[in-house]
């Protein structure tokens, strides 16, 4: 009897998907997070004894290494080391640019823009 295996986890945002195998045909798998306390999806094995899950990752997970436990009821259990890495920010680049660095380049725009519409002006006037 084969024993069970992961043989993918992924991730697309905070949805996860994990297909495992080694399960008796109709076993009730259960994946659990760290210390099992959480389940995080359920689900009964194929004919071939394989099981996909999915699931969202509960707001209580935080970022750092984690292990699910996939876990059928006769067959035993199996773990996967995981990685959840911090979103929602970006990093900061380059340096910042000083307020009165903008507004030097807001009053150039604003004589360019002058010195434009008074060349176009006098060109109007001697054609």
């Amino acid at each position: 009897m084969a024993r069970p295996a992961v043989s993918g986890l992924t991730a697309t945002g905070n949805v996860y998907r994990l297909t495992a195998g080694g399960f008796q045909p109709g076993e009730r798998v259960v994946v659990t997070i760290d210390t099992g306390s959480t389940v995080l999806a359920t689900a009964q094995a194929n004919e071939q004894g394989v099981v996909t899950l999915s699931w969202t990752m509960p707001a209580s997970v935080t970022a750092g290494s984690h292990t699910v436990v996939v876990t059928g009821e006769r067959s035993g259990a199996i773990s996967q080391t995981f990685t959840i890495t911090p979103t929602g920010s970006l990093s900061t680049t380059g340096a910042p640019v000083p307020a009165s660095l903008i507004g030097f380049g807001l009053l150039c725009l604003l004589a360019g823009g002058v010195t434009v519409a008074v060349a176009i002006r006098r060109q109007r006037r001697r054609s």
